[in-house]
């Protein structure tokens, strides 16, 4: 026996001092054994958080693709919209500065993809080019710029704007009334007056020329703007006056009228045709006109300046 049990005489105090000796080791092994498991899943954490920011987006191709990866956390503080696809995306409550005269505009049926504008080399379609924002969210940003068509060069048709209620939030929709109807408006003018009319037709594929295949035409779906006719104008007038009408397809005839009529009046009207007949009979006396458009008129509606265009 130990000078230690022989002092005390007692084996079990000292095997209890042995426990717990052996206990204070352990407690602190695994204190030691725990702050190091510790640290270690602050490493892996700290990885973890590295690994799974929110996607920086600097573009809308990007942002696309993310999506279709499955990516949902994303950073847009970067995102400048100026030129860049809003066609058919949901870009709601991000707070982004959206020019609608400065985003890309798909002029003879181009693309985007990245920064390269893609262009057909058989362009075989032959209705209205659209920018499509039907399917585009963009409440809840900083939305300017009209609806209005974007006038192409000598070498492309002009881009009208297809759009939706839902694409535009109330702040847009008081900046600019003119691109939208009362709530209270028919749902036959509403659907005519906000969607092109689709077509399909027959043409000649130029691939299966070149190759000599059996079929040489194809099925294309075409976008074509709205007819609205004089009739129809004044059957809606009521929801119709003031707003837009670039989206409608109006013969030149009609559009003279429109325009009269939305300067000075329904009432107006008539007393005008009837001053621009009793001018074109006087004109006409001495040469033939094969057409005139209305520049402006007084506020009266008496005195009208007149583009003639005479027979050669």
């Amino acid at each position: 026996m130990c000078l230690y049990c022989i002092k005390y005489k007692n084996i079990n105090n000292l095997c209890y001092n042995i426990n717990e000796i052996g206990g204070f080791v352990m407690a602190k092994w695994l204190e030691k054994l725990f702050k190091s498991n510790k640290k270690q899943e602050e490493i892996v954490s700290e990885e973890f958080i590295v690994e799974n920011k929110p996607a920086k987006i600097t573009n809308l191709t990007q942002y696309r693709l993310e999506l279709d990866e499955g990516t949902t956390d994303f950073d847009f503080s970067e995102l400048d919209v100026t030129y860049e696809d809003i066609q058919n995306i949901n870009l709601e409550n991000l707070n982004l500065n959206i020019n609608l005269r400065e985003v890309f505009v798909p002029f003879n049926g181009s693309c985007k993809f990245g920064n390269n504008i893609l262009s057909s080399v058989f362009n075989t379609y032959r209705g209205d080019y659209f920018l499509k924002l039907q399917n585009s969210r963009l409440g809840g940003n900083n939305v300017t710029g009209d609806l209005t068509l974007f006038e192409g060069d000598s070498h492309t048709r002009p881009v009208y704007v297809w759009y939706s209620e839902e694409t535009f939030d109330d702040n847009y929709k008081s900046q600019y009334p003119q691109f939208f109807l009362s709530k209270d408006a028919p749902e036959e003018l509403r659907e005519k007056y906000y969607n092109p009319k689709i077509i399909y037709e027959e043409v000649v594929d130029p691939v299966a020329v070149i190759h000599d295949l059996e079929e040489k035409n194809k099925k294309v779906k075409s976008l074509v703007r709205q007819t609205l006719t004089l009739d129809e104008y004044l059957k809606y007038y009521k929801f119709l006056k003031g707003k837009y009408l670039g989206n409608f397809s109006i013969s030149k005839q009609d559009l003279l009228q429109i325009e009269i009529i939305e300067k000075y009046g329904i009432e107006q009207r008539d007393a005008i045709l009837e001053h621009i007949n009793n001018m074109m009979n006087n004109i006409n006396q001495t040469a033939d006109c094969e057409n005139y458009t209305i520049n402006e008129a007084d506020d009266k509606g008496v005195t009208l300046t007149l583009k003639l265009k005479f027979k050669k």
